[in-house]
């Protein structure tokens, strides 16, 4: 073999073995390190030892992060550990290469532990951010994204329930309380010059002739001029209510007799009326 071509194949050869080492040695690249455990995280509280475990993220805002976490406070004589949760804020640093998230500035706006008084909780708050500034904590960049994603998911799919009190109604007799979805809405009964209502689980009946309200009681009907009260007994009920009301306890199986046995034993009583807001509120006799 001539002395170029063993020179040119040793040349192929070489750029080879340099081009598989390469590959070999990329795919064997060490995946970046998660970061020293810092958590969890020990602060003195005069004889006392706090211990705060890796907070969970709530918002990571370009380099402010939310969080919160739990901690244990015992002292040298307790023998159970005061459990409670720390609110941080803190200004960070996001190494992406290495995956890192690094607290800088600490603030802990708030420490909630039920067995301490709000005063003692309030000067844990202040120590602990004191304490933590200069340690420089590190959380998981991975860890940090995936909770904080999670908390908006939880916030956008929580129901905004309200937290003031209802109203209540209050009364020393026996009543029933009428309520309607919304604001009434009646509709002509098919067959009837009377109309019903539309929102409500009661049978509300409205006469545009004679410009009156008639509520089926179960034993005994109501009447108003205007179907938000005042309502009374009513001396007189059209026919035609009477005739609605028996077509629909005959579809809902209720027996006829049972219903008229009723009204005779509560026919003699008297009733007496509270009027209601925006929800009819009706006494009944005992």
């Amino acid at each position: 073999m001539r002395p170029q071509a063993l020179r040119a194949r040793l040349s192929v050869t070489l750029v080879a073995f340099l081009v598989l080492s390469g590959a070999a040695l990329a795919q064997q690249k060490p995946a970046p390190k998660r970061p020293p455990a810092t958590w969890p995280a020990t602060v003195r509280l005069g004889e006392a030892t706090a211990t705060l475990d890796v907070p969970q993220a709530d918002v990571l805002e370009g380099t402010l992060l939310k969080a919160r976490g739990p901690v244990r406070i015992k002292g040298p004589e307790d023998t159970e550990a005061a459990v409670g949760t720390v609110w941080y804020e803190a200004d960070v640093v996001i190494d992406h290469a290495h995956r890192v998230v690094t607290l800088r500035s600490v603030r802990v706006p708030r420490v909630q532990v039920p067995a301490f008084p709000p005063a003692r909780q309030q000067r844990i708050a202040a120590r602990l951010g004191q304490a933590l500034t200069p340690r420089s904590l590190t959380l998981p960049l991975d860890d940090v994204l995936a909770s904080a994603k999670l908390a908006a998911r939880r916030e956008e799919t929580n129901p905004k329930l309200g937290t003031n009190p209802p109203r209540i109604l209050f009364a020393s007799e026996p009543a029933i309380l009428v309520v309607f979805d919304g604001e009434p809405r009646f509709r002509a009964v098919e067959g009837s010059f009377l109309e019903r209502a539309l929102n409500t689980p009661f049978l509300v009946l409205h006469d545009p002739v004679a410009h009156a309200y008639y509520l089926d009681g179960g034993t005994v009907w109501f009447r108003a001029a205007e179907v938000s009260g005042p309502w009374a007994k009513a001396d007189v009920t059209p026919p035609e209510a009477l005739r609605i009301a028996r077509s629909d306890r005959k579809e809902g199986g209720i027996n006829e007799a049972e219903v008229e046995k009723a009204k005779a034993d509560w026919r003699a009583k008297r009733f007496q009326v509270v009027p209601g807001d925006e929800e009819e509120f009706i006494p009944l006799p005992d």
